[in-house]
């Protein structure tokens, strides 16, 4: 019973990052940070609507939904619970972006990238769980450089030959760059605008939900529909 009391009490807390928008006491504790998710919503709606008969394009289309959406309860709720929802949306994502690469790069069967996905997306949950504070942004940051090091080695691989296009991912990946050096302007309180809607962490997010949108052009090259061991770019 105190086992539960104690998980309780700990989900109830405040989140353990603060930023320069302090939370407030109204139905939105953070409004300027919200608004700017609905980004993601609407760019997720616009990937499942275009390209619904996708099997991947659908699952790229409802993960930056969730990304937004959770994000979202996260500056309304302003508690640990909706913090750690937050997070995990965003190992989610960034981990069903890692399973891809891996699938490029190496093609395991589908059963083994599930076990793959499903332990690293548990193991971050239960490490940010475990040691809160800014263990999530670390292990965010891990997923991320994990993803370049992987598209780098691909890269690599064709020793000049170039199979496939690599605007969309230069695009997506310079704009989160981005957002994040303004995430941390923002967190460190170097540009601290609270009162507007263009603060640093919101243009974060903005950018985020277009970097998403550019990756997400990037792998329809891709055809992931069905494991084969030859994968098949996709005919323009």
């Amino acid at each position: 019973m105190a086992f539960f009391n104690n998980l309780i009490a700990q989900l109830t807390y405040k989140p353990s990052m603060d930023y320069c928008e302090k939370a407030g006491s109204g139905l939105v504790a953070r409004p300027g940070y919200a608004i700017s998710n609905l980004l993601y919503i609407i760019i997720g709606i616009i990937i499942l609507v275009k390209y619904w008969k996708n099997r991947v394009s659908r699952t790229f289309g409802f993960m930056t939904v969730a990304v937004g959406l959770f994000s979202f309860v996260y500056d309304t709720a302003h508690v640990y619970w909706s913090q750690l929802l937050d997070l995990t949306a965003m190992f989610v994502f960034i981990g069903f972006i890692l399973t891809l690469n891996i699938k490029r790069l190496a093609n395991p069967s589908h059963r083994s990238l599930r076990v793959i996905y499903a332990l690293v997306v548990a193991i971050s949950v239960l490490l940010i769980y475990i040691f809160r504070s800014f263990s999530g942004d670390i292990i965010f940051g891990i997923f991320i450089v994990s993803n370049l090091l992987l598209e780098f080695n691909m890269i690599k691989k064709q020793k000049g030959s170039f199979d496939y296009k690599y605007r969309h991912w230069i695009l997506g990946v310079g704009v989160f760059l981005v957002g994040i050096a303004l995430w941390f302007i923002d967190f460190f309180n170097i540009w601290c605008d609270p009162t507007n809607l263009f603060n640093g962490r919101g243009i974060f997010h903005y950018l985020g939900a277009i970097g998403v949108y550019f990756l997400f052009k990037f792998y329809q090259q891709f055809k992931f529909i069905t494991v084969t061991r030859n994968p098949r770019k996709i005919k323009e």
